[in-house]
């Protein structure tokens, strides 16, 4: 099976592409993975439990970041009570053994470390670990007592500074939409694709793990008016377009979400 991995926000962040909420190490949220008909993972992204729940119960049938078809999810086993049923369930085609962008993914997803770091040090890291050269980790070179997860997991912990995100406050989308917009144009190319936008204004409104049925409508407003704005069709839109007065994207939003 070969390994849909994408460039999503969601991802690059270690949330949850439902919620836009971190994925693990969060209380009472435990973190899944997509099955299908027979029970196997069907691509390799994590979400929480609850908001496949959700997906479900809407009748959402496709993953969210590959649109990979599925039927159920796995909930991660608890990788101290049971070690070798966690790295069944993260290991995607079963063949016993990860490749460096499988693990990176993996301890991301399902650990509660700073990943910022890790991702720094992780090629060093990992050629350190995969004694043989091949370019795989397999269960005793990861979970052993002298594996790659006990030593991340020691020396990689996340603190509550870790979970802030983004750096400064947060300017407000009605009264300085120039700077919102620059305050989540994280990578400086002063311009924010549609996922971008989606994660921005969940965050900013609250709407991830406890408030989906928002989460769910402001999707839809995004979806809707998209495309009256990215007029040229590259996917992106810039911070002229989003902060028109009274026709922008921003004010277009906010008049379409009542609850925003």
């Amino acid at each position: 099976m070969s390994l849909l991995y994408t460039s999503s926000k969601a991802e690059e962040h270690a949330e949850c592409a439902v919620c836009y909420d971190t994925l693990p190490g969060r209380a009472n949220a435990p973190v899944c993975v997509l099955t299908g008909p027979d029970g196997r993972r069907v691509c390799p992204h994590y979400f929480h439990v609850d908001c496949v729940n959700y997906m479900l119960s809407s009748g959402q049938n496709l993953c969210p970041l590959c649109r990979t078809p599925y039927r159920g999810y796995l909930p991660i086993p608890d990788i101290d009570k049971d070690p070798k049923a966690w790295f069944r369930a993260v290991d995607l085609n079963g063949d016993g053994k990860l490749d460096k962008q499988e693990v990176m993914f993996v301890l991301k997803s399902t650990l509660p470390i700073n990943y910022q770091r890790l991702e720094k040090d992780f090629d060093k890291l990992f050629r350190r670990w995969d004694a043989s050269g091949d370019g795989y980790i397999q269960y005793r070179e990861l979970m052993g007592p002298g594996g790659l997860v006990n030593f991340v997991r020691s020396n990689f912990r996340r603190n509550t500074k870790d979970l802030a995100g983004a750096v400064g406050a947060m300017p407000s989308l009605r009264n300085d939409k120039a700077g919102w917009f620059k305050y989540w144009d994280e990578d400086g190319n002063g311009v924010l694709d549609k996922e971008e936008v989606t994660r921005a204004l969940i965050k900013t409104f609250g709407w991830q793990r406890d408030s989906l049925e928002q989460n769910s409508t402001a999707r839809m407003v995004i979806d809707a008016l998209w495309s009256d704005f990215d007029t040229d069709g590259d996917g992106t839109i810039d911070s002229r377009e989003f902060c028109r007065s009274g026709s922008g994207l921003a004010d277009t939003f906010l008049a379409n979400t009542p609850a925003a």
